[in-house]
């Protein structure tokens, strides 16, 4: 009780003493917790390439960039007879401050990490859209089910429950990546609200931009380039008005020093990452250069598509865009649980398109299956959002471009998986904060009769179905996930299809 009473503590603070909100978070990451160990809440058990983290932490703890041939198995990179790995430090840093209190003994942290990041994502997920809401004229909050529907579609209704699905080493690092992006959008978001940039507001946007950069490169182009996009704005604003507390605005500007010193915070993660691409591969601009992998090296058309195609070519993109939202009549079945996978074994529809692509991955759900609730709420909000600008001004343009940004770069890489779906939900949160902060602006309290209870509940079901079979499937065809685990859904479904 002594280690949970902290985190209770701190969940019993973020709700505002709200008992109800703070039993829909005991509940949520109890559910979470669930998923990741397999309904046993064991933690203790390794996952897959779990003790690649391990192992770079006690290289870096040297000064040494590499990992250890064991713990990195066929994804290893090898250059110069050393191993090492893609993965970002975040992890293993992470691991580095659990053993200053626990011993390590025979655990890898895996699950223990997986859960804390889901519970820092899915704790700042529900902070954005209860601070969509608003404030009354007397100062209480609107009451409303809007904000919790979009936090259980969110977190159960789209691909962050797939990501729960294993624990091992590829969905850790995404979920940290979306955990600090999670930070990010609600530190800013709320920023945007209150028209307002403190010294501590930019440190943790900062902070939380840095650390996404450590987890996942990919995933923090978003959150880095908004951070600069606001600094250089508010640098602009101090040119123009100075340090003074301008009224028609009702903002307080930054002084430069704060901005600089903001700057240089995220300039110190950027120059730790380079840093760490040199002891890795010799060279600092180098983040995940596949010549080196061997996986990689044993298939002529994987270093073809390497040499031919680089890493970002534009004409990806329809492909990408076919393969992460759009269905099609193989992704439905007849019969319980009607929602199937395109696996390798199958006629593969992008495969005679993949000439430029180094990997596709078989299992394809597109997102308007695995993401139901936010695909439909993001879509609301990108038609609400020119309407919102309007009133919340350049810095929430500045955060959906830097995103747009992000995202467009997903399309042009050359591999497409399911879990990199992942990578478009920060967007996809701003786009659905934004038509609840619409939907809940004081002068359009006549345009909540759009919005029918029984629309919500029935897409909120739907989605969280969709999810949830999304991520059994994810279970049963991930080869980390225990080949007993596999087999005991594939008969819990076969049962339910008996019944039906």
């Amino acid at each position: 009780m002594r280690l949970w009473a902290p985190v209770l503590a701190f969940i019993k603070h973020i709700t505002a003493g709200n008992f109800k909100l703070l039993a829909l978070v005991v509940i949520s990451l109890t559910a979470q917790a669930l998923v990741i160990t397999d309904l046993s809440f064991d933690f203790k058990q390794k996952e897959q390439f779990g003790s690649i983290y391990m192992s770079m932490l006690d290289h870096l703890k040297k000064g040494e960039g590499e990992v250890s041939a064991e713990s990195v198995g066929f994804e290893a990179f090898v250059r110069n007879g050393k191993y090492y790995t893609y993965f970002g430090p975040m992890p293993a840093l992470l691991r580095g401050v659990f053993e200053l209190v626990l011993r390590r003994g025979d655990r890898d942290w895996s699950r223990w990490s997986c859960l804390l990041a889901s519970a820092v994502a899915s704790i700042m997920i529900l902070l954005i859209f209860l601070d969509a809401q608003g404030v009354k004229k007397d100062g209480t909050r609107y009451a409303g089910y809007l904000p919790i529907a979009c936090y259980l579609g969110a977190v159960f209704g789209s691909i962050f429950l797939g990501l729960l699905a294993c624990a091992f080493v590829y969905h850790e690092a995404i979920l940290w990546g979306l955990a600090w992006n999670c930070v990010f959008l609600r530190t800013i978001l709320k920023s945007i609200q209150k028209n307002s940039f403190s010294f501590s507001t930019l440190l943790l946007l900062a902070l939380s931009a840095g650390l996404a950069l450590f987890s996942r490169v990919s995933m923090a182009v978003g959150p880095c380039l908004a951070l600069v996009a606001v600094l250089v704005y508010l640098g602009l604003q101090q040119f123009q008005f100075g340090r003074k507390f301008v009224k028609d605005r009702g903002t307080q500007i930054p002084s430069w020093k704060v901005l600089a010193s903001v700057l240089v915070l995220l300039g110190l993660f950027g120059g730790a990452h380079l840093v760490l691409n040199q002891l890795r591969w010799g060279s600092p601009l180098e983040f995940c250069p596949v010549k080196y992998h061997l996986e990689t090296r044993k298939s002529a058309a994987r270093i073809h598509v390497a040499e031919a195609y680089g890493k970002l070519k534009l004409d990806r993109a329809p492909l990408a865009i076919e393969y992460y939202f759009l269905p099609h009549d193989t992704n439905f079945f007849s019969t319980f649980p009607f929602i199937k996978w395109i696996d390798d074994s199958q006629e593969n529809y992008f495969s005679s398109l993949r000439y430029s692509f180094d990997y596709i991955e078989g299992r394809e759900t597109p997102m308007v299956i695995s993401s139901a609730f936010l695909m439909m709420s993001g879509a609301i909000g990108a038609v609400i959002t020119p309407s919102l600008v309007a009133t919340e001004g350049v810095v929430l343009t500045l955060v959906l471009v830097a995103y747009g940004v992000g995202n467009a770069f997903l399309l042009f890489v050359p591999a497409l998986a399911v879990r990199y779906q992942a990578e478009f939900l920060p967007l996809l949160l701003i786009l659905t904060r934004n038509a609840l902060a619409y939907f809940f602006a004081a002068d359009r309290t006549k345009s909540r009769q759009w919005i029918k209870f029984w629309q919500v509940l029935l897409l909120l079901v739907v989605s969280i179905y969709l999810a949830t079979i999304t991520m059994l499937n994810l279970k049963m065809t991930i080869w980390a996930v225990p080949e007993a685990t596999r087999a005991g859904i594939l008969r819990f479904l076969w049962d339910i299809s008996q019944l039906l």
